[in-house]
């Protein structure tokens, strides 16, 4: 005759996600700053520990010193800047290495564009209600929302390899001079 016995066991383990897996900078000036933040979850019932982050891709940055322990059910807030050094397009990720059994890397997308400022290089500007229609001649047409002028925001861009030396508008339509 043999004893059978029969164990229930609960394995309580770490699970990291990310409240997003895309961060996207849109436009930013030249060797300007922008910074932007997102969570990092621990949905398991043990603690999390984030043993490393880092970024790839060229301008994108963040600040990662000590590891961060992170309780079940809790979150801690993470900042990662996009400081471009030329005008472009611009992609790469941002990692995060854990003690998540499951996924102990796992990464989020970044983009960004970098923009040359405008002033010495626009050659025209057309305001038409809320909006300011630049043509820049490094820069092609650039559309700004100024509805605060205290705080201009970047709406658009259009651009060529010749850039921009006027801009008309009529109605919905903005003519540009190349």
């Amino acid at each position: 005759m043999s004893d059978e016995y029969w164990v229930n066991v609960t394995v309580l383990a770490p699970e990291i996600q990310l409240s997003t897996n895309e961060i996207d900078f849109g436009w930013v000036w030249v060797n300007r700053n922008k910074n932007l933040s997102f969570n990092i979850r621990n949905r398991g019932g043990a603690d999390l520990v984030i043993t490393d982050i880092f970024t790839v891709g060229e301008w994108f940055y963040t600040y990662f010193q000590d590891e961060i322990t992170i309780e079940p059910g809790s979150y801690e807030r993470v900042s990662i800047s996009f400081l471009p050094q030329e005008a472009g397009e611009f992609a790469g990720q941002i990692v995060i290495e854990s003690n998540d059994f499951d996924q102990p890397q796992i990464a989020a997308s970044l983009t960004g564009i970098g923009l040359e400022r405008i002033g010495e290089t626009a050659r025209s500007v057309t305001v038409e209600g809320n909006y300011a229609y630049v043509g820049d001649s490094r820069n092609g047409l650039i559309i700004i929302d100024v509805s605060d002028p205290k705080n201009p925001d970047l709406r658009g861009n259009f651009n060529r390899p010749s850039g921009a030396n006027g801009v008309d508008v009529q109605g919905d339509y903005a003519y540009v001079a190349y």
